[in-house]
Parts: C-alpha cells; sequence; structure tokens
C-alpha cells in the first residue's frame, strides 16, 4: 500500500486528550487534532515501537525525562 493511501482507523480517547490535540493543532498550525494525532501515530510509531521493546522496566522514567528535556528547550527558545 502506497503511502499516499488514506485509511480510517478507528481509536477511542479521552475527552481531555480530544482538547489537547486541539490545542496542539492551533499551537503548531495544523488544521485539526484530528491532523496532529494523525500525524504523531504515523511520525512517532518508530520511537514507540523502539520504546516498547527496549524499555519495559524504565518507560516511564525515561518518557518524563525526554517531556523535560523538550519542554526546557522550548522554554530556552521562547526566552531568545
Amino acid at each position: 500500500m502506497s503511502e499516499s493511501t488514506l485509511l480510517p482507523y478507528r481509536i477511542y480517547i479521552t475527552p481531555e486528550v480530544v482538547e489537547e490535540l486541539n490545542d496542539a493543532a492551533t499551537e503548531t498550525g495544523k488544521e485539526t487534532g484530528n491532523k496532529v494525532a494523525a500525524a504523531i501515530v504515523s511520525d512517532c510509531i518508530p520511537v514507540w515501537i523502539a520504546l516498547q521493546k527496549s524499555l519495559e522496566d524504565h518507560r516511564g522514567e525515561f518518557i518524563r525525562k525526554v517531556i523535560n528535556e523538550i519542554e526546557s528547550g522550548q522554554a530556552a527558545r521562547k526566552s531568545r
């Protein structure tokens, strides 16, 4: 199947996650929260798979560290 063929795929998420996705769309200039979710899945699935395979015991701690690094980098860029 080519990358340009898009298929519907049903997932269930909380209203809070929907709100976060919509906020992310606004912050990043994406059209919709749904497009943000699709981008997250398609862009980040290799990272998720690697985490599942190699960091099962330390996944939560590792993810928190990655998020902190990202957030501190964003804060540094905003203060420039």
